[in-house]
């Protein structure tokens, strides 16, 4: 099996181009093999999923604002078609963070009645959460919109655009804008953030709401299930914050959120678009931890595919439970990831796929009755306890073991 083992650094690559600060200030420091290009797409047999299309996953990080990208993304390779399945919201666990977090929003902007837009929408269902909370309409902008087959409740408030969002969608005049999940599959930000800027007007005071991975996490974990193709942009507090203020924003906040895991900021469009070089103070210890990433990355890879041979040699069955992006990175990275059975996911949307890249089936959690596993990686610590009750209350008593 291909697995993306990190190669030789590529010291050579130097003076890139960064595509958040667009100063010629980025350096490589990983080169992976080629990976599959769309770890979230449906895939109807594993033919399919072993012959998926692969690009080649690349890390730079700007020494001047800390930003990290993946400069060798083709855009063209990656499919944002209906058949790309990334809804979290069969987790209890996740949809009480996301009602929190809907709330809190709501509350803090006062979006009683008003509109609401959201950029990068998905099926819709962070958008109900927030219809929920007594808005006056809610409207998705998202070439892959697909609510029907997810969203359960009656609604009558919102309404989906399917298109990539562009300044004229300002038109919309939102009183309320949001983007969640989507920033980290823009090779551009700083293009992208602008057109948010320009859509909202020269004299706006709309409230702006981003959500992204924490890529600090990732880096100090070594979190390589968190690195995959369509994710070409990286964002820690501080490099995020940077490109807002760059940007024409004002009154940027950055919080983390979801154990962690999350980085949300907050801001509001600025009469000035001038601002001060502030301080990159921040970037000599990130850069601490870039160096320190791939050792970690090879180490970490190395003790999973050491401990799937183990568990393979005693005879015990291993699966992942998880068949997101998290899942789909792991087992194509992971040496060995064909020893894996199957992968397991709680989305009937997902399962009877295939896994694009190895071909690893997804099922359902009723699977496991027939097919009980000896030992259950869970692809994110934060849904342990919730899968742990599921296997209790199915009466399999298996190894839980959190990547």
């Amino acid at each position: 099996m291909e697995t993306a083992i990190p190669e030789s650094r590529a010291t050579d690559r130097k003076a890139l181009v960064c595509q958040s600060c667009e100063k010629p200030e980025a350096r490589v420091f990983l080169e992976l093999g080629e990976v599959p290009t769309n770890s979230m797409v449906l895939l109807d047999t594993k033919e399919k999923a072993v012959s998926y299309p692969k690009g080649k996953l690349t890390l730079a990080f700007c020494e001047s604002c800390g930003f990290i990208f993946n400069p060798d993304f083709d855009p063209a390779l990656v499919d944002y078609s209906q058949s790309y399945e990334s809804s979290q919201a069969f987790s209890p666990r996740f949809n009480e963070f996301a009602e929190r977090l809907a709330k809190g929003l709501a509350d803090e902007y006062d979006l009683a009645d008003k509109t609401c837009v959201e950029i990068g929408c998905g099926g819709g269902d962070f958008l109900q959460q927030v219809e929920l909370q007594g808005i006056k309409a809610g409207i998705g902008v998202d070439p892959a919109a697909d609510p029907d087959h997810r969203v359960e409740n009656s609604t009558t408030n919102l309404s989906f655009i399917r298109e990539f969002f562009a300044e004229e969608h300002g038109n919309l005049n939102p009183d309320f804008l949001c983007c969640r999940h989507t920033l980290e599959h823009v090779p551009d930000p700083a293009a992208f953030v602008r057109t948010v800027r320009r859509s909202l007007g020269e004299e706006s005071s709309v409230p702006v709401f981003f959500e992204v991975p924490d890529t600090l996490r990732v880096l100090k974990e070594a979190a390589f299930w968190d690195v995959y193709y369509e994710h070409c942009s990286y964002f820690t507090p501080e490099s995020m914050a940077a490109l807002f203020e760059q940007e024409g924003f004002t009154g940027v906040r950055t919080e983390l959120d979801f154990d962690d895991q999350y980085l949300l900021l907050h801001c509001k469009p600025a009469r000035s678009t001038s601002h001060a070089d502030s301080s990159k103070s921040y970037v000599r210890d990130l850069s601490e931890d870039v160096e320190a990433f791939s050792e970690k990355y090879r180490a970490h890879i190395a003790g999973w595919s050491k401990f799937l041979a183990d568990a393979n040699d005693a005879g015990k069955r291993v699966v992942v439970w998880g068949g997101g992006s998290k899942g789909v990175a792991f087992v194509n990275s992971v040496p060995g990831g064909d020893l894996i059975d199957f992968i397991v996911d709680i989305n009937p949307a997902k399962q009877s796929k295939f896994a694009a890249g190895t071909g690893h089936r997804i099922v359902g959690p009723d699977e496991l009755r027939t097919a009980a596993p000896d030992v259950v990686l869970v692809m994110n610590p934060i849904y342990v306890d919730e899968i742990s009750e599921t296997l209790l209350g199915m009466g399999i008593h298996a190894e839980v073991r959190s990547v």
